[in-house]
C-alpha cells in the first residue's frame, strides 16, 4: 500500500510540474488534399506568457510536408533536426520537422490565439508526437526570462521506428520496477 502512495504522490509531482506552459499547438482540422492531408494547427498563447521576435514552437517527426503557411508575422520552415529550445530534449527522430517562429515587432501577449498554421503531408491522420516551444514570462518576478515547453499533439501517422533513448529506457525502467516490487515484497 506504501509504494501505491508513493507512486501516485510521484506521478501527480510529475504531472504537477508538467502542467506550465507558453505556446501551445493544437491539431484544429485535417483534410484530404492532393498529395495527401493537410493540417491545420491553431497555436495559443497562455495567459502568463508572451510572444516576442524569434520565439517559436516546433512540431517534431511531422514527416514529408509542402505547403506550410503560418500567420503573418510567423515564419515557417521543414527541416531535418528540428529548432528545440535549450532547456529540453525533445524526442526527435529521423523525419523532417516543422519550426513556426514568429519574426514580427509587436509582442503578442496572452492568453491569445496565435492564428492557423498548416502543412500538408502525404501520410494520414493519427499520430501522436512531440512539439517543443519557446515563449517569454510576462508575468510574475521573472519577467522576461525565456520560458520552454514540451508536450504532444496530433500529427500524421507515420511508421515506427524506435528510437535508441526509448529502446534503452524500457529496459531499464523494468529492472527498476522489478527491483522496487522486490524489495517491498520483503
Amino acid at each position: 500500500m506504501r509504494f501505491r502512495s508513493t507512486l501516485v504522490l510521484g506521478l501527480l509531482a510529475l504531472g504537477a510540474t508538467a502542467v506550465r506552459a507558453d505556446i501551445i499547438p493544437t491539431l484544429q482540422s485535417s483534410s484530404a488534399v492532393a498529395g495527401g492531408t493537410q493540417f491545420n494547427y491553431t497555436a495559443d498563447v497562455t495567459t502568463d506568457q508572451r510572444v516576442e521576435t524569434g520565439d517559436f514552437f516546433t512540431l517534431y517527426d511531422f514527416g514529408p510536408n509542402s505547403n506550410l503557411t503560418a500567420p503573418a508575422g510567423w515564419t515557417a520552415v521543414s527541416q531535418a533536426s528540428g529548432v528545440t529550445p535549450p532547456t529540453i530534449i525533445a524526442g526527435d527522430g529521423p523525419e523532417l520537422n516543422l519550426t513556426f517562429t514568429y519574426t514580427a515587432a509587436p509582442t503578442l501577449t496572452g492568453p491569445q490565439n496565435l492564428g492557423i498554421f498548416s502543412a500538408v503531408s502525404p501520410n494520414p491522420p493519427g499520430g501522436l508526437d512531440f512539439f517543443a516551444s519557446h515563449a517569454t514570462k510576462a508575468v510574475g518576478g521573472a519577467i522576461g526570462t525565456k520560458v520552454d515547453n514540451v508536450g504532444f499533439v496530433e500529427a500524421p501517422k507515420l511508421a515506427a521506428i524506435p528510437l535508441p533513448a526509448a529502446a534503452f529506457m524500457f529496459p531499464m525502467g523494468a529492472v527498476a520496477a522489478a527491483y522496487c516490487s522486490r524489495r517491498f515484497r520483503k
